[in-house]
């Protein structure tokens, strides 16, 4: 059976987070694999890995935004306490 796969991408040995494209990095900082001792990475695999993404991406933006707006409201509140 032949597996297709997309050669601008790669897999390291991670468990999660594993999909790099090959443009982008060349080695796993993480567990230490390189593109060149690694295969590349299933189409399916990719769409799947992205879609996560783009959902964990939004999120980690809104707790960002929640962070530095809770920050905020500290500073202004900390200002009233000054004066």
């Amino acid at each position: 059976m032949i597996v297709k796969t997309d050669p601008r991408y790669w897999d390291c040995e991670c468990e999660t987070n594993y999909i790099h494209l090959k443009t982008n990095t060349l080695s796993c900082s993480v567990c230490g694999m390189t593109e060149d001792e690694s295969p590349d990475s299933r189409p399916n695999e990719i769409k799947l890995y992205y879609k996560n993404f783009k959902e964990n991406e939004w999120m980690e933006f809104f707790i960002l935004i929640l962070g530095i707006l809770l920050y905020v409201l500290d500073s202004a509140q900390e200002e009233d306490k000054d004066e």
